[in-house]
């Protein structure tokens, strides 16, 4: 299965003889929704139920029921929508992690693949599966407000359960009495809350190799 535009949750069931299947629906949280799209061959049901967004944020047991003129089958299944959020500063790369990723045809995004740029002005949003990726905007590394707001949505409803923090190799962080890149104490925040990070360093070339192994230590 996999989330889809539009707020849906659409389903491939493989079986045999599935050609007279014509109703579905998906019971979920005290919750039945009827599929608004059944397509049926010998071999397989594709199945799309419309959801609340809110409901895309959760881990839950659901059940998917298939019938035809005969009869009913039920198929339990697990639903686990994973988010995972890129931040980074701009210029780091995330556009660029975001070209490779949209290379994979199985992921949907709310934004055009050839207009993939730099943009400081919004989140993008894309799915595979039920993973759930959020490109929030780059960010200052020593601007307090910006920090103040990344905090509030690592914190808030919607917390991720993993954070890729993408950063450009040939960008030193600095730290000194003077100016204290505010991005680390976040980091310390967001490993004591215990969300898993992952760094992407981009550009690796740009730094020779002892002194790659040296940043990356």
């Amino acid at each position: 299965g996999s989330l889809g535009r539009g707020n849906t949750l659409q389903f491939t069931i493989a079986g045999q003889n599935l050609d007279t299947v014509n109703f579905a629906q998906l019971v979920y949280e005290g919750h039945t929704v009827t599929s608004d799209q059944v397509e049926a061959t010998e071999s397989e049901v594709r199945v799309s139920f419309p959801i609340p967004a809110a409901a895309q944020h959760r881990s839950t047991t659901a059940l998917v029921q298939l019938a035809n003129d005969f009869g009913l089958a039920r198929l339990q299944i697990d639903l686990r929508v994973m988010h995972v959020l890129l931040i980074g500063a701009t210029g780091a790369g995330k556009t660029s992690l975001f070209r490779v990723l949209l290379e994979d045809e199985g992921f949907k995004a709310d934004f055009s693949v050839s207009h993939v740029l730099p943009d400081r002005s919004r989140v993008r949003h894309f799915t595979k599966g039920f993973l759930q990726f959020t490109d929030r905007r780059g960010i200052e590394l020593y601007n307090e407000e910006e920090m103040r707001q990344l905090e509030e949505q690592l914190f808030g409803s919607n917390r991720p359960d993993v954070v890729l923090f993408v950063h450009n190799i040939a960008t030193r962080i600095h730290s000194d009495e003077f100016e204290k890149p505010l991005v680390l104490p976040l980091l310390d925040k967001i490993r004591t809350a215990g969300i898993p990070i992952l760094f992407v360093l981009t550009n690796k070339y740009a730094v020779d190799s002892d002194e790659r192994t040296a940043i990356v230590s």
